[in-house]
């Protein structure tokens, strides 16, 4: 991980994209600073495409970001997006939001 090169400083995209061998869809990005992460892009069930951060390197190594991804893989095959999943938590109110957005006025 360590060894691959940063995306040009002139270059086009934003990143530079390095497929795993192991685990098809997982993808190392390395940005124009040498910064790097991890993205699985995956398809639905219903042909939809998307893509899903799963951590920066050194956070996560290769192993990790193997195993997350197979799980995100497992999920996707039994029809779940996790993506949509994760947003939909994101919009789920804080137990604060909750009562005070929601009480009824003293």
């Amino acid at each position: 991980m360590k060894a691959l090169p940063a995306n040009s400083k002139d270059a086009k995209g934003t990143d530079l994209e390095f497929s795993d061998t192991e685990v098809i869809g997982l993808k190392c990005l390395s940005g124009r600073t040498g910064n790097k992460r991890w993205l699985l892009r995956y398809s639905t069930n219903t042909g939809r495409k998307s893509s899903i951060a799963i951590g920066r390197f050194p956070d996560i190594d290769v192993t990790l970001a193997r195993n997350i991804a197979s799980k995100h893989l497992q999920n996707i095959a039994e029809g779940h997006d996790p993506k949509a999943e994760r947003d939909d938590l994101k919009k789920a109110p804080t137990v604060s939001q909750f009562f005070w957005d929601t009480a009824p006025p003293l």
